[in-house]
């Protein structure tokens, strides 16, 4: 791109000669024959460089400068004087007024050219600058945390908000002993932990996500991390991008619980009184005692709705299902799975492969949603809609293992390696119908990762069917 070089001078001869010196370098020259017709054009054509002849009627050089340097669109432009006053005083109120140089009159080619290239050149570097500082504003006042990494992973630059989310001294990066994967392994549970097994790579569709699991004291924190694209080829470094998506994460992972638990804890009550009435309209002949018993079960079936209606409400207006607000023993457990399986018209064979009890921190309704998807999914895509199940669950002092089996189908290595992105749809053809495969699994490895817990889909091995593998953390029994 050419640089733009402005001339201001009300002599036509000296604009002619000052456009002829510099033709052969090859600028592109704009002429203007006084200071208001030359700040005119400066604010159209925002030149690199404006030349400017102080001796001129009505608006001078020094009253031109003054103009530029008033006007924050163009305040930065460099701007050479010419005079043929020589004394002191001159170039003092030029530098006053905002010049950057001084060119004497007649003025000479080479020391034109000389001046030209090194204010051109200073001026490049005080952009640089310029956008350096700007920059720096922009990534210290962001909320997004920003690194730098080397070759190596190791962390060359973190802004305020980066230093933030890692944990990090101010300016600790500048020692350049931080590897970026390492701190991460210890502060954060990566996930899903199949991704980052390729970090740096990632491919368009894949999501990076650094979890603090919820406690009994703080929600779960999300992070959702982004390597962004390196466009210049001599750029060794690698820039990451830091979000915090803890709001959206949490309330998906409390809309889906909620859309799940209410459309099952409604349609039974909605068909009791639905039933009930009408068994009540064509039943105005029979005995008494039958005619209480239909409207005896329209009004228990109305108060279990009229219950649901203010758990919704109840359960909209909680900021959170508290993970730590139920404690799951093996009975409250074996409940869940039986009553999900009663609701879904599937028989799981449950063994406790443990001698022990446990204590797991976790609401009733999310292990309910839990179970709820994978055996929906296990009946809904089974050949025959009728899976043989199996659930095996083990505890040991840290963690409850929950290994679920089905005789169903196998998945693709793409869905196996996708399944576990939050909404990933992988069925044939994203009706949401049979034929096809449609995995409703998402908000499970939501639910897991949200506690730190740990969640695997893969093929059984010589037969059908999948294996579901969750780990829980516990909690120590009281």
């Amino acid at each position: 791109m050419q640089n733009r070089i402005l001339i201001i001078d009300d002599d036509e001869n000296s604009r002619t000669s000052l456009e002829f010196l510099l033709l052969p370098e090859k600028y592109s020259l704009e002429t203007a024959p006084n200071a208001k017709e030359g700040f005119r054009k400066t604010l159209e054509w925002i030149p690199d460089v404006i030349i400017c002849d102080i001796m001129m009627p009505e608006v001078n050089g020094l009253e031109f400068c003054k103009m530029v340097r008033s006007n924050p669109l163009v305040a930065q432009i460099p701007i050479i004087l010419l005079t043929s006053l020589s004394d002191r005083n001159s170039k003092l109120l030029g530098l006053e007024s905002g010049a950057d140089d001084f060119l004497s009159k007649p003025v000479d080619s080479g020391e034109l050219k000389a001046r030209l290239r090194t204010t051109l050149k200073l001026n490049r570097f005080q952009e640089i600058d310029r956008s350096r500082k700007q920059l720096k504003w922009i990534l210290e006042n962001s909320e997004d945390g920003f690194l730098i990494l080397d070759s190596s992973q190791k962390i060359v630059y973190s802004n305020d908000k980066a230093s933030l989310f890692m944990g990090l001294k101010k300016d600790e990066y500048k020692e350049r002993i931080i590897n970026f994967k390492e701190i991460v392994q210890k502060k954060y549970s990566p996930q899903p932990e199949e991704a980052w097994t390729t970090w740096p790579v990632q491919s368009e569709d894949t999501k990076f996500y650094l979890v603090s699991p919820e406690t009994s004291v703080s929600n779960s924190f999300w992070l959702e991390v982004k390597s962004l694209p390196n466009r210049e080829e001599r750029m060794v470094e690698n820039v990451i991008q830091l979000r915090d998506v803890s709001p959206q994460i949490n309330a998906n992972i409390i809309w889906s619980t909620l859309l799940r638990s209410m459309s099952h804890k409604i349609r039974t009550p909605v068909g009791g009184v639905f039933s009930s009435l009408e068994l009540l309209s064509i039943s105005l002949d029979e005995d008494i005692e039958s005619f209480k018993s239909y409207v005896g079960t329209a009004y228990e079936s109305a108060d279990r709705l009229r219950g649901v209606v203010e758990d919704i409400f109840s359960y909209i207006q909680a900021p959170l299902i508290k993970n730590s607000s139920d404690k799951i023993n093996s009975e409250k457990l074996f409940g869940i799975i039986t009553k999900v399986g009663k609701e879904l018209q599937v028989e799981p064979a449950i063994n406790f492969e443990t001698d022990g009890d446990f204590n797991l921190g976790f609401s009733v309704e999310s292990m309910e949603m839990i179970f709820n998807e994978i055996l929906e999914n296990s009946k809904k895509f089974h050949p025959q809609h009728s899976p043989k199940l199996e659930i095996r669950i083990h505890s040991t002092d840290a963690k409850l293992s929950i290994d679920i089996r089905d005789n169903g189908i196998h998945l693709s290595p793409e869905q196996l390696e996708k399944v576990w992105i939050p909404f990933y749809q992988g069925e044939k053809f994203n009706t949401g119908e049979v034929p096809g495969v449609g995995l409703g699994l998402s908000t499970v490895s939501l639910l897991m990762w949200n506690i730190g817990g740990k969640y695997l889909i893969k093929n059984r091995e010589g037969v059908k069917g999948i294996i579901v593998e969750l780990d829980f953390p516990l909690t120590p029994i009281d």
